[in-house]
């Protein structure tokens, strides 16, 4: 394991660890004309337009061996801090308890929007999948941050158009998708739809 784990920190860090108790080859053995060479000092290993790859054995005293080859993980382009770069509408979920929970919850995630170094994408994506599903829920599109954060501000200030709103319906009939007005936020209700 502890092979696999410096072979892991070598692709991370760009850099092979020197083999600290290497002393000398075995006599046997000759590396003249091979690519082959045992690292004495720390060496530098820069990613290029090529997968690195390092290969990783292992022998166990019982006869049991193990040959593992770790490619490097994919690179992608970097997004600067913020960046709204696809300019598609995105749709914010959030849900709560209580409707004055969704208020505090809406209040929150205003401030939030303003100060976050994510993308809207990032941010949308992970309100919407990594967050529990309550009986109160929002739903509204947006394509910055700034355009989510402004309608979540006039939703808590009461500004504009008011809000469907309400809680799970006792019979668990869905939402009408008609009664829902179109890119307009929308609440939905816990087994209601979400019409944008």
């Amino acid at each position: 394991m502890t092979g696999l784990i410096k072979a892991v920190l070598s692709l991370r860090h760009e850099a092979i660890a020197p083999q600290i108790h290497f002393t000398g080859l075995n006599p046997h053995i000759s590396l003249e004309g091979t690519r082959l060479s045992v690292p004495t000092r720390l060496t530098p290993w820069p990613a290029g337009s090529v997968p690195r790859c390092a290969a990783v054995s292992s022998f166990g005293v019982g006869g049991t061996n193990a040959h593992v080859i770790v490619e490097e993980a994919p690179r992608f382009p970097e997004q600067g801090a913020g960046a709204e770069d696809s300019g598609d509408a995105q749709i914010l979920t959030l849900s709560a308890q209580s409707p004055e929970a969704l208020a505090e919850l809406a209040r929150v995630w205003t401030d939030f929007l303003v100060q976050s170094p994510s993308s809207v994408q990032d941010v949308c994506f992970t309100a919407a999948q990594r967050r529990s599903y309550y009986d109160h829920r929002l739903a509204l599109t947006g394509r910055t941050k700034k355009d989510l954060a402004t309608r979540l501000d006039n939703h808590t200030k009461g500004v504009g158009a008011a809000l469907p709103s309400g809680s799970r319906s006792p019979s668990g009939r869905r939402a009408s998708r008609s009664s829902l007005a179109a890119g307009s936020p929308v609440v939905r209700n816990g087994t209601g739809t979400v019409g944008i």
